[in-house]
């Protein structure tokens, strides 16, 4: 059974930076430390918009073949972004023959998803139309921007994907900002505001103690035993 954050959990998590998470999410021993996370080649292009939560819904697109293709329709998409508990991440993997020439996404379909409670993406393609996005305040992580639509075919819809090693389900709840996306596990979500906080406490506790006149690295050593 899927679950859905609460209007508190989202509160929460969105007050809560990226990294953070991922130190509260390995107190849990969920998974190993050098996972869970994507690569620096998942790119946040409008880290002024702060944090970006939400409940993926998952999906294949090819933007690079020339030959006819049997595809979904966009209204198709649309109507799955309204079937998931908002807020809803796009999680679009890019498939084709020329994956640094896709365009899985422009501005119109920010529009429109953000209509039916998307509020962002995460692709391994590559997205256009950045000056309009960034007007509507729709998060974009991607690998880079790209001029041309392509022949933009929407394959599949609710079905696993691979972005960057991550391995993301629909409903998968995937938490990013500036610094970068990762998945959070379900089994931790619940304590996990209450973790990051103690976590930043502590950390404010070191870095008081390295501007105070006591530092000095033979106590700084006690910090960590």
């Amino acid at each position: 059974m899927k679950r859905w954050l609460s209007d508190r959990q989202i509160h929460e998590l969105k007050n809560i930076d990226t990294p953070t998470v991922s130190n509260a999410i390995e107190q849990f021993h969920l998974r190993p430390l050098n996972e869970g996370f994507m690569g620096m080649e998942i790119r946040c292009f409008f880290p002024e918009l702060g944090v970006m939560v939400g409940h993926a819904l998952t999906l294949t697109v090819d933007t690079t073949t020339i030959e006819k293709q049997e595809k979904l329709d966009l209204p198709e998409m649309l109507q799955a972004i309204k079937n998931v508990p908002g807020p809803v991440v796009l999680v679009i993997k890019t498939i084709g023959l020329r994956p640094t020439h896709s365009c899985v996404f422009g501005d119109l379909m920010a529009t429109t998803a953000r209509q039916m409670g998307a509020v962002g993406l995460v692709t391994d393609g590559g997205v256009r139309d950045l000056k309009n996005i960034r007007k509507i305040g729709f998060h974009i992580f991607a690998s880079g921007a790209v001029p041309s639509h392509g022949t933009f075919s929407i394959k599949e819809i609710n079905v696993p994907v691979n972005i960057s090693g991550v391995q993301i389900y629909p409903g998968d709840l995937i938490h990013g900002d500036e610094n970068g996306v990762i998945k959070i596990p379900w089994d931790c979500v619940d304590k996990l505001p209450e973790v990051a906080q103690e976590l930043l406490a502590r950390e404010k506790s070191i870095v008081d103690f390295v501007n105070s006149p006591d530092f000095s690295i033979e106590k700084l050593k006690g910090w960590f035993h």
